[in-house]
């Protein structure tokens, strides 16, 4: 599914408007409707006395409008505040305004603090509020009277229903500015908007779902936008059907170089991830004095011992015997476990020059690029990048905070200057290619805030390289897998004690679910398509199974 920022939105509303000849009014009923009937799915059998619909001057304010009328229709009788006064309305709003003052419904202008002074009861008296002050057109932070208001509405810690977007919160931009609405259910029209997927603002979105408003699906489908996030109507075409009449060598030879004195266990995870994405044969590179040990936990994975630096991590002269490896093999990860040990650096490097097979570059092989996108970029091969904010700050120099208030961007330019595939792990990771297409992962768990999950990650990258998956669509297969196998590992086991080597129980069934065939179905459904929910609770149950994930 796309995500685009305000213009965007409002240029798909445009053309949906003057390019078809939708008109506005229409778009703004199956907006007001849409947030009714998914407030009622989200309420359940909670049936509350009073709703409270409070509503600004602009377009934001008229689908408010639209939802007190389809909740008249319901048999309620909502409350409804106008923080501006009525005169202020205009176009497809007013129309709608207009309407609810012939149904009879009395409606309050607040445009002061002393007219908040005098209804402030009656908005206190509400069990369910609706915030249709601002829409995407917000730039905060939101000032004066209305700012008043939005920590108001906060202050009365009722349940509130957001109309497109959280008042306070802007469209464009993940970052958080002057007070905003603290929303338990966001309703959102045709595509999300940056904030509703990006944290922090999306911490503050509470349960977002998005509706279908009647803008015909090919126009989305054009539709100028910010990033992609994975589903998998989108991500099911990608992946590749194993022919009946195959054998090992058909799925590829992965080499891991991973592992150093106390760091065992990422080489194990990386290799053992690798195995289950499905490559045909493993090779973990590893210090000597460390084989033994790792041929008693490897079973299905081989070894290839290699010389080592005092401090037992692979040195520079391994490079020769993996070089001699490199025809064996169709693809290479570096880096988990491999330690910070100079000339273990100094192999990394060599590996980065040397390798002319696709390439996964982790942890303490990005540690000792620091500063190297030139390196990167110069070496021709486009590897796959998988750094936490740290690795990432250290490899563009710059400070962590920069890292996660930049992300997108930083994200899309350094992939594009490094001429490489980028993955940035974390609450919603973000992946780029080297052309600066950008996309933005909804699975995963706090779970999965644990040691040696990365190591996986690189892993099923490297596994699915390995069998000839291109490096965009390896990378965004394994990294919607891998949250995918910790939601599914969370929902049995729980978020607490959820360690890394759980998702290897969980992986073949996250992909099994992933090539269901009602998966591409939902593809051909545009509507099913703009509605996808993004929680794992809901959003992988087969229409017809009645099973979650």
């Amino acid at each position: 599914m796309k995500i685009v920022n305000g213009d965007q939105m409002r240029a798909l509303d445009q053309k949906a408007i003057k390019g078809i000849g939708i008109p506005g009014i229409i778009l703004m009923e199956n907006a007001g409707r849409g947030v009714v009937e998914k407030m009622f799915e989200f309420l359940g059998s909670l049936e509350p006395k009073r709703f409270g619909i409070c509503c600004g001057a602009g377009n934001n304010g008229g689908d408010g409008f639209v939802v007190a009328r389809h909740l008249m229709n319901r048999g309620f009788s909502p409350e409804i505040f106008l923080f501006a006064d009525k005169k202020d309305v205009r176009g497809d709003a007013k129309t709608n305004l207009e309407i609810l003052f012939r149904m009879g419904s009395r409606v309050y202008m607040i445009k002061d603090q002393g007219d908040l002074d005098v209804h402030g009861e009656i908005l206190e008296s509400c069990d369910i509020l609706v915030d249709a002050l601002f829409g995407t057109g917000l730039r905060p932070p939101v000032e004066g009277f209305l700012a008043e208001v939005i920590r108001f509405v906060n202050g009365l810690q009722k349940r509130i229903v957001a109309v497109d977007i959280p008042s306070g919160i802007g469209s464009d931009s993940a970052k958080l500015e002057g007070p905003y609405i603290k929303a338990d259910l966001t309703v959102t029209f045709a595509l999300p908007k940056i904030s509703h997927l990006l944290p922090p603002a999306c911490l503050h979105v509470g349960q977002l779902e998005v509706v279908d408003i009647g803008i015909p699906c090919f126009l989305t489908d054009e539709a100028e936008h910010e990033m992609i996030t994975l589903d998998p109507p989108f991500l099911n075409p990608l992946f590749r059907k194993r022919l009946p009449d195959t054998h090992k060598g058909n799925y590829g030879h992965c080499l891991i170089i991973a592992g150093s004195e106390g760091k065992t266990g990422a080489a194990y995870l990386t290799a053992q991830a690798a195995l289950r994405m499905g490559a045909g044969l493993v090779t973990l590179a590893l210090p000597r004095s460390l084989n033994a040990l790792m041929e008693v936990k490897l079973t299905e994975a081989m070894t290839l011992p290699l010389p080592e630096t005092e401090g037992k991590s692979i040195a520079l002269d391994a490079w020769p015997e993996i070089e001699r490896f490199l025809p064996q093999v169709n693809t290479v990860a570096i880096g988990p476990g491999i330690s910070l040990h100079p000339d273990t650096g100094n192999l990394v490097r060599r590996v980065l020059e040397g390798v002319n097979v696709p390439l996964v570059m982790d942890a303490d092989a990005i540690n000792h690029l620091q500063g190297g996108l030139d390196l990167i970029s110069a070496s021709g091969n486009a590897p796959v990048l998988t750094p936490h904010p740290g690795e990432m700050a250290r490899l563009i120099g710059c400070s962590v905070a920069e890292v996660l208030e930049g992300r997108p961007g930083i994200v899309r330019e350094k992939a594009k200057e490094g001429k490489c595939f980028l993955v940035l792990k974390g609450h919603r990771t973000l992946m780029a290619s080297p052309d600066g297409d950008l996309f933005l992962n909804p699975t995963g768990n706090s779970g999965m805030a644990s040691g040696g999950m990365g190591d996986v990650l690189t892993g099923m990258i490297a596994g699915l390289l390995a069998q000839g998956y291109p490096k965009q669509d390896a990378m965004l297969l394994a990294v919607y897998l891998h949250g995918f196998a910790g939601d599914l590992a969370a929902k049995e086991r729980g978020k607490e004690g959820l360690i890394a080597s759980d998702l290897f129980e969980e992986l073949p069934k996250a992909v099994k679910i992933l090539q269901a065939e009602w998966c591409f179905a939902l593809k051909k459904d545009s509507f099913q398509r703009n509605a996808f929910r993004m929680g794992i609770d809901r959003h992988l149950v087969a229409p017809d199974s009645g099973n979650e994930g």
